[in-house]
């Protein structure tokens, strides 16, 4: 299984977040389940505020990964 990338906002770059905003995180399609360390189970999560957020990605195998944003 490949570590999902991350991206904000629809940028793979991190660009930063800004506080006080909605801004989105995607950890990107073809996983069969998404576990948020904010408690999410969506492909994308809604922030609004600065923080490291983890999500962790299971395919059909039952294989997962976990990447993390900061």
């Amino acid at each position: 299984i490949s570590v999902p990338a991350i991206s904000l906002n629809g940028q793979t770059a991190n660009t930063g977040i800004c506080g006080g905003t909605d801004n989105t995180l995607d950890a990107g399609t073809g996983y069969a389940t998404y576990n948020w360390s904010t408690g999410q189970t969506s492909q994308q999560v809604t922030i609004t505020q600065a923080n490291t957020y983890c999500v962790t990605v299971t395919n059909s195998a039952a294989c997962s990964a976990v990447s993390c944003f900061e």
